[in-house]
C-alpha cells in the first residue's frame, strides 16, 4: 500500500438505473459508509457514487460492527459476489484487550513448545496482563513480587482513553474496586457503617489483603512473601472462570447485615485487563507518545496483509511525570482527549507524521537502531495477526483495516498497546486529512472491486 498505482479514471456513467447498465460502458461504482467524511470524499473522487439511494445495491460498504452483524444476520439475501464489507464477522479475537492478549500468550506457548524459548521471547511484546475478574489472584501474587511497579486498568472492550486506571499501591486498587461494584462513590457512602464494615471486610478476604496493608502511608506495592507465591499460568488451560468478583451493591442495599455466604454472586458484565504501567515511555520534549499504524487485512486463511508505511505519533499535552496518575493530559494520547486540554491547537494537532518522527529517532540514534526499531514493529504486527489467523472467520466478502498503537520505551522497545478495529478516519487536520484519504484510496486500489487490476 505505500506506493500508489498511477490508475486511470474510467468516465462514470451520467444516468443509470439501480440494476442497468448502458452496454460498452464501465459499471458506476456505488458505496455506502456510515463514518467520517474522509471516507465519502476519497470515494467520491475516484468518481464513485454514495449508494444511500440503492438500498442493497453497493459494491464496498464501510459500517460500523452492529451493521455488519446485521448485515450477516438478518438480511434477505446473500452478499453479492462483487460486494466488499469492511469488518470481519468475529474481529473481537485481536480487538478485544482480552481475547487479543489470551491469543498473544497461546501463540507464545506454541512458538516455545515448537522452536524454543528464545523464539518465543520475540512473542513479548506486550506488557505483562491479567484479565479481571477471571486472574485477579495472580495479578495480586504478581503485585506483591513487584514493589515499586506501577499498573493501569483498562476496559476490555474500551476506547478513546474511557475507564482507565493507573495506580501504584494497594490502597488505590482497593478503592477503585469499591467505587467498581458500587458504581459510584455515592452509593457506598450512603451504606450504613455496618454495611460497609461488613462489604469491605468481605472485599479484604477476596483480595487476600491484611488491614495492615492498607494502612501505609503512601506505600507502593508490597514485599513478596516469598518467591514460591508466584505462579506461571499456561495460557493454554488457564481459562477458568472465576465465580467471585464481590456481589452487586443491589445485594447489598437490600440487606442490613451482609452475610457473602448467604448472598449469591451476581456476573459482571465489566471485564477489565489489568497490565503493568510502561513506566519508562520515550519523550519528545518532555512528552509521552505512542504511534498508530494502519495495516490492510484481505484474508485470514491464508493471512493477507499490508501495511501503510505513514503513520502518525500522538502526543500527550502535558509533561510526562508520575506524580499525577490520574492527569489523562499527561498519560493518555487518545486525540479524543487531548483536544480537551487548554492549549490544544486545532490546527497542528497533537500529531507527529510517521516520517517526521522517524527523521527525529535517525538523528539522535542512527539509522541501525531506528532500522531494527521498525522491523520488530513489523515482528509486532506479523505475530499479533498469526495469533487469530485461525480463529476470525474467513469470508472473501470482508476486508479491515486495523490501527495498532505501539508504544517505545527510553531503550527504543516497542510495546503493542491495542489493535483498534475501526480507527478513526475523522481528521484533526489537513495533514491528517490527507493521509487518511490516502489510506482508504490505497485500500480500495488493493481490494481492485474495480477490476482494473490485470492478472498474468
Amino acid at each position: 500500500m505505500a506506493h500508489k498505482a498511477s490508475l486511470s479514471q474510467s468516465n462514470p456513467v451520467q444516468n443509470e438505473s439501480n440494476n442497468n447498465v448502458l452496454e460498452g460502458l464501465p459499471r458506476r461504482m456505488k458505496f455506502k459508509c456510515t463514518f467520517s467524511a474522509t471516507i465519502s470524499d476519497t470515494f467520491k473522487k475516484r468518481g464513485w457514487i454514495d449508494a444511500d439511494d440503492y438500498k442493497e445495491d453497493w459494491d464496498i460498504y464501510f459500517c460500523d460492527m452492529n451493521q455488519m452483524r446485521d448485515l450477516f444476520t438478518s438480511s434477505s439475501r446473500a452478499l453479492e459476489e462483487h460486494q466488499r464489507i469492511g469488518h470481519f464477522r468475529n474481529n473481537f479475537e485481536i480487538s478485544r484487550k482480552n481475547f487479543m492478549v489470551r491469543n498473544l500468550k497461546r501463540l507464545k506457548a506454541r512458538i516455545e513448545r515448537a522452536f524454543g524459548k528464545d523464539e518465543g521471547k520475540k512473542c513479548m511484546f506486550f506488557p505483562q496482563t491479567f484479565v479481571l475478574p477471571t486472574e485477579e489472584r495472580w495479578f495480586l501474587t504478581e503485585f506483591r513480587y513487584k514493589p515499586g511497579a506501577f499498573w493501569i486498568i483498562k476496559p476490555a472492550a474500551g476506547a478513546q482513553g474511557r475507564g482507565i486506571f493507573i495506580f501504584g499501591n494497594i490502597k488505590e486498587y482497593y478503592n477503585w474496586r469499591i467505587k467498581l461494584e458500587g458504581n459510584s462513590q455515592t452509593q457506598v457512602q450512603n451504606l450504613s457503617p455496618q454495611q460497609q464494615q461488613s462489604y469491605q471486610q468481605y472485599v479484604l478476604e477476596r483480595l487476600k489483603i491484611s488491614p495492615n496493608d492498607l494502612k501505609k502511608e503512601e506505600g507502593i506495592g508490597i514485599e513478596p512473601k516469598s518467591s514460591s507465591d508466584i505462579v506461571e499460568l499456561d495460557p493454554e488451560i488457564h481459562d477458568v472462570h472465576d465465580p467471585l468478583f464481590t456481589p452487586s451493591m443491589d445485594d447489598l442495599l437490600l440487606t442490613h447485615d451482609y452475610d457473602p455466604s448467604k448472598t449469591e454472586s451476581s456476573k459482571n458484565n465489566n471485564i477489565y485487563v489489568i497490565q503493568q504501567y510502561i513506566a519508562n515511555p520515550y519523550l519528545i520534549g518532555g512528552r509521552k507518545f505512542d504511534i498508530r499504524f494502519f495495516v490492510l487485512v484481505t484474508s485470514f486463511t491464508p493471512l493477507k496483509a499490508w501495511m501503510y508505511r505513514e503513520g502518525f505519533a500522538r502526543f500527550s499535552a502535558g509533561q510526562y511525570s508520575l506524580e499525577s496518575l490520574q492527569d489523562v493530559y499527561i498519560h493518555l494520547t487518545n486525540v479524543a482527549i487531548q483536544r480537551t486540554a487548554e492549549d490544544y491547537n486545532p490546527e497542528k494537532g497533537s500529531k507527529w507524521s510517521l516520517r517526521n518522527l522517524r527523521q527525529y529517532l535517525t538523528a539522535r540514534h542512527g539509522h541501525l537502531i531506528v532500522q531494527n526499531l521498525m522491523n520488530n514493529i513489523d515482528n509486532i504486527i506479523i505475530r499479533t495477526l498469526q495469533s487469530v489467523h485461525q480463529l476470525v472467520i474467513q469470508d472473501r466478502h470482508c476486508f479491515e483495516v486495523y490501527g495498532f498503537d505501539v508504544l517505545i520505551d527510553d531503550c527504543v522497545k516497542p510495546w503493542l498497546l491495542e489493535v483498534n478495529c475501526s480507527p478513526s478516519f475523522s481528521p484533526s487536520n489537513e495533514e491528517d486529512y490527507k493521509l487518511k484519504c490516502s489510506i482508504i484510496d490505497d485500500t480500495v486500489n488493493v481490494l481492485d472491486v474495480e477490476g482494473r487490476q490485470i492478472v498474468f
